[in-house]
């Protein structure tokens, strides 16, 4: 199995251990193979990928994002297994994500999207939408009153905290210490955004981030917004500020136009301030639904693939000495 690659490797060396561990990946597809050994070797494909990358290389985008999110899916309803496997499965999968989003952020925010739609809890997704929209008293004050935080904020955990109740019988995770220090300090509706770290937060809201912006540019400013308006019913939705409120707003999608929280208001005109931008919209998930895998057609292309592979292994002996010819060497120093 393999158990690592060499990150200080040339740009060629990296590229050749690329190649044939797709090689590898798509035979041991073509065998079906154990489900487990394939997420193992995606986890190294992809950061095979990032290191051809991070030195200047090229590489396929979408097929690289495409193995990322299938092993993201799977680590979400593998999580015990996925630890087990890998030492820091977390932590490698926030960081390959970093680098996927650093060198192909459209490609990925398109994909994440879509996959974001197959994995939709659609029980959830109303029952969020649904709490909204009881939460709000007469003066629009909210009923959760078990932290301080800015008004909107408090509506949302509530209406968050009640749906989770309501179809999983899952208690308030904001009561979690540590959730709540790093989600509610200091008490503002963008520290939601601002806190959340995927690998542990997923789980516990059901829900996970699709868009979380880059910078305040004009077009990142376009992007959330025409995101929150493609998200599904009972998407969260966190703005930067809110009038002159640094606290921001949080909202939850209640239609197709409109999301509600301490007040309910059409998204494009929620916060009354040219500069408030949409910085992170959250889409209710369900873990145990699986994604459409990646799929080689293995009767169109094996000839053609294998073909490839045999020419790349006959020029890489062409150019290693007899005694320099260990596995490593040739698999671009990735160790077996």
């Amino acid at each position: 199995s393999v158990i690592g690659a060499n990150k200080d490797s040339g740009s060629h060396k990296l590229k050749d251990g690329l190649n044939r561990l797709r090689e590898l990946h798509y035979r041991m597809s073509a065998a079906n193979a154990n489900e487990t050994y394939l997420m193992k070797l995606s986890y190294f494909l992809v950061r095979q990928y990032t290191l051809v990358l991070k030195s200047g290389g090229n590489v396929q985008n979408i097929e690289m994002i495409n193995q990322f999110l299938n092993l993201e899916a799977w680590f979400f309803s593998n999580r015990t297994t996925a630890k087990k496997l890998i030492k820091g499965f977390e932590k490698g999968l926030s960081y390959l994500r970093t680098q996927i989003r650093k060198y192909s952020l459209k490609e990925y925010r398109l994909r994440k999207m879509e996959i974001a739609k197959e994995q939709l809890h659609d029980n959830y997704s109303v029952s969020l939408g649904h709490s909204t929209s009881k939460v709000r008293g007469r003066q629009g004050q909210c009923a959760n009153k078990n932290f301080s935080r800015s008004d909107c904020y408090e509506c949302a955990s509530f209406a968050v905290a009640k749906a989770l109740n309501d179809d999983f019988q899952q208690t308030d995770p904001w009561y979690i210490g540590q959730v709540n220090r790093r989600l509610n300090d200091p008490p503002y509706a963008n520290q939601f955004h601002h806190g959340w770290i995927e690998e542990q937060d997923r789980n516990i809201f059901r829900l996970s981030r699709v868009f979380e912006a880059n910078d305040t540019s004009s077009s990142e400013r376009e992007l959330g917004m025409q995101t929150a308006l493609d998200a599904p019913l009972g998407s969260v939705l966190i703005w930067s500020i809110c009038g002159t409120h640094p606290a921001g707003h949080i909202a939850i999608k209640t239609s197709e136009t409109v999301a509600a929280s301490s007040f309910s208001a059409p998204i494009q005109k929620t916060c009354g301030n040219p500069k408030a931008q949409i910085i992170g919209v959250y889409t209710p998930v369900d873990n145990g639904k699986t994604i459409r895998p990646l799929v080689y057609d293995f009767h169109k292309n094996i000839n053609a693939e294998v073909s490839k592979f045999d020419e790349d292994v006959e020029e890489a002996d062409s150019n290693i000495k007899p005694d320099d010819k260990s596995v490593n060497n040739l698999f671009g120093d990735i160790n077996f």
